[in-house]
């Protein structure tokens, strides 16, 4: 029988059922506050290769 477990994690790169790591989050929230979230940091995301709501970057804000 396998084994289906999760494969381990890197202490510090990314926290349980994370979605982001945290390097990707650190870039995200800077688009968003250089572009004030909203589409043009949605576009710019895009273009850099990250699938990502305009409505999620402006939630990274809070």
């Amino acid at each position: 029988m396998i084994d289906r477990t999760s494969p381990s994690r890197i202490e510090g790169l990314i926290k349980p059922r994370a979605r982001q790591t945290q390097v990707l989050r650190s870039m995200l929230a800077s688009i968003a506050l250089l572009y004030s979230a909203g589409r043009p940091g949605a576009h710019l995301a895009a273009a850099l290769g990250i699938r990502i709501s305009k409505d999620t970057l402006r939630n990274l804000l809070r």
